[in-house]
């Protein structure tokens, strides 16, 4: 038991930009990174965005994470939706009007409270 992950994001108009998605690697490959994608996109749906949009910032640490993002569905980001504030890195961005990305099958999500 314990905090294996977190995830920090903000608004930016109809937009949920992820700032910060970590994970222990204790859980990487378990298909938790798609569970908290899915509940990341419920939440930006309930308040308002139509996209959710992840940045990969290259680093000696983290070439693992060059393809996180595609493989959950997500594209690269179109100029359409605009400058993305503080963004250095590759943008991706997720359509969420048909719904969040989905719950992989064999998790059950419960929350408390």
């Amino acid at each position: 038991a314990g905090v294996v992950g977190v995830a920090l994001c903000r608004m930016q108009g109809p937009l949920c930009v992820i700032d910060s998605f970590l994970l222990s690697c204790r859980v990487i490959g378990r298909d938790i990174e798609g569970a908290l994608l899915w509940w990341l996109g419920e939440r930006a749906i309930a308040a308002g965005a139509t996209h959710l949009i992840g940045e990969y910032i290259p680093t000696k640490k983290n070439p693992p994470c060059a393809a996180f993002y595609s493989s959950h569905g997500f594209v690269p980001l179109e100029p359409e939706l605009g400058p993305i504030e503080g963004a250095s890195g590759a943008l991706f961005q997720l359509d969420l009007r048909g719904g969040p990305p989905p719950l992989p099958p064999w998790i059950r999500f419960e929350q408390n409270g």
